[in-house]
């Protein structure tokens, strides 16, 4: 979904680029934190795909490859994607995630949000993310460049 498009619809005047969405503050983090082009593996769905793609990550699926985890929900996670991020993060990659909500509401009720599935990895590899979204420090101050505005 469009980042802007929710906002609208519940009553929101918004366009894209007036919305900082996690996603684009991990991979403008990486593009600080990494070489251009490096390899990254994610556990996340199109909206991180798409944002480390266009900040000239090379996105990958094998843990010997990568360089950085970025994890978020994943409604279509799988146990190959689990451990390839696995062997990457417990081999020394970055890890990252874009938040750790426990739960993601739907119409049937409330859902694993990305906090559980990240929750996993951090059990799996006894590793804790650099945490990007919400309510850390590095959201807002993304926000606070793009705007050029002082804290």
């Amino acid at each position: 979904m469009p980042k802007a498009r929710r906002l609208r619809e519940v009553g929101f005047e918004a366009n894209e680029k007036e919305v900082l969405s996690s996603a684009d503050a991990a991979a403008s983090f990486l593009r600080r934190a990494l070489p251009p082009k490096s390899p990254v593996l994610v556990v996340g769905e199109d909206a991180l795909t798409s944002a480390l793609s266009r900040a000239g990550f090379r996105l990958v699926q094998e843990a010997s490859e990568t360089t950085a985890v970025v994890a978020a929900l994943d409604r279509d996670v799988t146990w190959g994607k689990l451990t390839e991020a696995t062997l990457a993060i417990r081999g020394g990659a970055m890890f990252v995630a874009t938040n750790l909500d426990p739960t993601f509401p739907s119409e049937r009720g409330l859902l694993p949000g990305a906090g559980a599935l990240i929750s996993l990895l951090e059990t799996a590899t006894g590793c804790h993310p650099i945490l990007i979204g919400k309510p850390e420090p590095l959201l807002y101050l993304e926000a606070l460049e793009i705007l050029q505005a002082p804290p």
